[in-house]
């Protein structure tokens, strides 16, 4: 069994793994590049004599092209290594096909070994070109080695298809493109550049290892990362959707490729469902977030289908997109009105306001807040005062008494015709998932009631 402790520097890289295999503790230093790159790992015993130093190199992309470990050094050329030991040179070529590694050859003229892999792509059996088993291994959930079988894979190349560092001079490591990950921790060793999904609470661990489903998903690099022109490259998927989103839109959005693809196929998919993205250049930050609040609206109120919620709000819709020169945002229409900041630190205010759009748009379908079915707004809104927090965001400034202001309207909701449904809608589905403070007793049961009447 592995366990693992750890230090941080200031910008989240892990600088300091201390892992125990067996009965013996190791250190693992770690230093970074300037790119937030593993540029080095030193292995150490508990008197901290150094017995290991492995260092890495990149290119002007981040790519890695050379490593060097007391085995000797390795460079990486496209789908060639060469492994240089003293005069001795040894050249492994692999073949991919579909995005998929499916061969291998060590040393010029040798014979090829036929790559297998799991539902991941973990790199579970090899073969030679007769078909007879050459080596098999089993995985745990998070990567680690829970079987194999007594002849060694010949490929460093493993969980879900990714690099597995030596274990004798770097403990549990492995090379995920973007970033390095340890399958004994289950986390990345460094934080995201992004959140990947505005709408999952699992998103916002920065070293949270697909969403903390090893089971079901993948993460080829944390990015749509190499040449998106070439077919062997492990993310063809992920271009392959950014391409598909790239002709709905006419343009390619800034910085959408560094979303991993489950997020990039979410947006394609409310495309697909209908949702247009209209007007002046959706930038990345832009769509993840629109696809994230419908994704909540259709979990928390329409049975997690997007069918359902495209019929509640009377089929495909355009969200037009344009710049007001006045305050400096970003808004969109949906129907009516509503603002969206190209980039921003604040998530929760854009979904609120795109939530409560969509309520309109319900509305207006419907008819509900005109129903005599529908609760009156005088005793069911909420007050809720928001302020800058001076970073760029929001924060509540003042906070709801359940005990005495359960009954209080909304300002907004009593001053705007036609506002109560729609903020009671956008509370709904994003205040409940970010823990805004929400009233019990009517307001969740008899309005939600008169909600779901008109939805059997």
């Amino acid at each position: 069994m592995r366990r693992v402790r750890q230090s941080n520097d200031p910008i989240s890289n892990r600088t300091v793994r201390r892992e125990v295999s067996g009965a013996q503790p190791f250190t693992y230093t770690q230093a970074w590049t300037i790119d937030n790159c593993l540029a080095s790992v030193v292995k150490s015993d508990v008197t901290g004599t150094m017995l290991a130093t492995t260092t890495i190199g990149y290119d002007g992309d981040g790519v890695r092209v050379r490593k060097t470990d007391p085995s000797g050094t390795t460079l990486y050329v496209g789908d060639i290594e060469v492994l240089i030991t003293g005069t001795t040179q040894v050249t492994t070529s692999y073949y991919a096909f579909g995005g998929a590694m499916v061969a291998m050859r060590s040393a010029a003229g040798g014979p090829l070994t036929y790559l297998h892999g799991d539902h991941l792509g973990s790199a579970s059996l090899a073969t030679n070109a007769s078909g007879a088993k050459v080596s098999e291994q089993r995985y745990k959930p998070y990567g680690e080695l829970r079987w194999s079988s007594a002849g060694a894979m010949p490929t460093d190349f493993g969980f879900t298809g990714q690099r597995t560092e030596s274990s004798s001079y770097v403990g549990s490591l492995m090379d995920y493109v973007a970033r390095s990950y340890s399958p004994a921790l289950g986390r990345f060793v460094s934080a995201d550049t992004i959140v990947p999904g505005a709408g999952n609470s699992q998103a916002y661990n920065r070293y949270m290892y697909v969403l903390g489903n090893p089971l079901g998903r993948v993460d080829p690099s944390g990015h749509c990362s190499g040449d998106r022109t070439d077919s062997k490259n492990r993310d063809a998927a992920c271009w392959s959707a950014l391409a598909d989103v790239t002709s709905k839109l006419g343009y390619e959005p800034d910085l959408l490729h560094a979303r991993d693809l489950d997020t990039i196929r979410q947006v394609l998919a409310w495309m697909w469902w209908g949702v247009s993205f209209m007007g002046d250049k959706w930038t990345g930050n832009n769509l993840v977030m629109a696809a994230a609040t419908l994704q909540l609206v259709a979990d928390r109120l329409f049975y997690k289908s997007p069918l359902f919620l495209m019929a509640a709000v009377g089929g495909p819709f355009a969200i037009n997109k344009h710049t007001v020169a006045t305050d400096g945002e970003i808004h969109a229409d949906a129907g009516v009105n509503m603002w969206m900041p190209d980039t921003s630190t604040d998530v929760i205010k854009p979904m609120a306001y795109l939530a409560h759009e969509i309520g309109h748009r319900v509305d207006d379908t419907r008819g509900l807040s005109k129903s005599a079915r529908w609760p009156s707004a005088e005793k069911y809104m909420i007050r809720e005062t928001w302020e800058s927090n001076g970073a760029g965001g929001w924060k509540l400034k003042e906070s709801l008494n359940v005990a005495t202001d359960q009954n209080t309207v909304s300002n907004y909701a009593m001053e705007k015709s036609g506002e109560d449904f729609a903020e009671n809608f956008a509370y709904w589905v994003v205040g409940g998932a970010y823990g805004w403070v929400f009233p019990t007793g009517k307001l969740s049961s008899e309005r939600k009631s008169a909600f779901w009447s008109f939805f059997p």
